[in-house]
């Protein structure tokens, strides 16, 4: 954009032009998504934990909760699998499907243990997803007293500097973002705006 002023001094006017240039920006594949989609879990859900932590945490005696900012799913310990301390892997019956209104501000969190109290975590934000791909993904699983106040952040190196947490190890699944609007979020279109949504 060009910005041209003109001003005249006898007659108090001020003459503005404005030319504007197009400009060629492309944004990701990722970030032009809907925001309204479905996180699908397609594959078991595989965690490895590092040496230094295996005594530490029997991941085989946890339930694994999975969760977004509309919808959780419970899976309980009777379907981990471990042969040792070290890797354990939830089994899924079916592919998980958790509902989303916003997806651009809402990150898919397995928590390990209880819902409201959980010991460790490992979240992937659906910003970094593209729509209807199947993606597979390795993510650290992570422990610190406070939780709650984590998993609202991207886990990297800029967050280490704030937040005092521990990488215990890795999560590995494969999971897509199934794009639009599907029989799925019924159940949490609770507002006026979302239930208009739905049903238009």
């Amino acid at each position: 954009m060009i910005l041209c002023v003109w001003l005249s001094h006898l007659s108090r006017r001020i003459n503005v032009s404005l030319l504007f240039k197009a400009v060629d920006a492309q944004l990701p594949k990722q970030l032009r998504g809907w925001d309204t989609g479905t996180v699908e879990v397609l594959g078991p859900v595989k965690v490895t934990i590092d040496t230094d932590h295996q005594q530490a945490f029997g991941l085989k005696t946890k339930n694994l909760v999975l969760s977004t900012t509309d919808s959780t799913e419970k899976i309980p310990k009777s379907m981990a699998d471990g042969a040792s301390d070290s890797v354990v892997t939830w089994n899924l019956e079916d592919t998980l499907r958790l509902p989303v209104y916003s997806r651009y501000n809402t990150a898919l969190t397995f928590q390990f243990g209880s819902e409201s109290n959980p010991f460790a975590l490992a979240s992937i934000w659906l910003k970094d997803l593209p729509d209807d791909e199947e993606r597979p993904i390795k993510i650290p699983v992570v422990i610190s007293k406070d939780l709650k106040q984590l998993r609202q952040n991207v886990i990297n190196e800029i967050t280490a500097k704030l937040h005092d947490f521990t990488i215990i190890g890795w999560l590995e699944t494969v999971v897509r973002v199934d794009r639009g609007l599907d029989p799925d979020h019924e159940k949490y279109a609770k507002s006026q705006a979302r239930r208009h949504t739905y049903e238009t």
